[in-house]
């Protein structure tokens, strides 16, 4: 196959989502399908799981907690509102000015959470949240996309849109 075809298939593959079709020599491994199924659950468990805990930490008042969950370097990105802010140590400065007390945090939960793995290290969870701060009520979305950092997933972007205060 020359240069020009490959580029064609791979620009097919990824646009249509799709796998190209099996050429001789390729092999399917229904026992290793079933151990790739079996990580995918593992790590989709894991992600839920991170995004459980961020409710359970904020609540407690626990903002190192909460960081705990993002990856800890200058590429980690928020949207929020108005603001695009770059780099975890500003985005966790922005949180501690925003919500400097644990009654200003307010309370929050996530509800609706559906993960997608872009690829093998890389996912991204979206859901509903709920959040009661001392003086509103809000209620929005949320992205988050996690990747992979040795054994555990962190969150590397976070996108929350924010309704009406209620």
């Amino acid at each position: 196959m020359n240069k020009v075809n490959l580029l064609v298939v791979l620009v097919s593959v990824t646009l249509c989502g799709c796998t190209p079709p099996a050429t001789e020599g390729d092999v399917e491994s229904p026992a290793g399908a079933a151990s790739v199924e079996s990580d995918k659950s593992k790590d989709e468990q894991a992600i839920r799981s991170a995004v459980a805990r961020m409710p359970q930490v904020w609540n407690t008042g626990d903002m190192a907690g909460y960081f705990d969950l993002y990856a800890e370097n200058e590429q980690t990105t928020l949207v929020f509102s108005d603001r695009i802010t770059v780099g975890w140590q500003s985005i966790r400065n922005m949180f501690e000015n925003l919500w400097p007390t644990q009654e200003a945090m307010g309370v929050f939960e996530a509800r609706d959470v559906k993960v997608r793995f872009l690829s093998d290290d890389l996912a991204v969870a979206t859901g509903i949240y709920q959040h009661q701060f001392p003086q509103e009520y809000v209620v929005g979305a949320f992205s988050l996309v996690f990747e992979r950092h040795e054994a555990d997933w962190k969150i590397v972007h976070e996108h929350t849109s924010r309704g009406p205060a209620r």
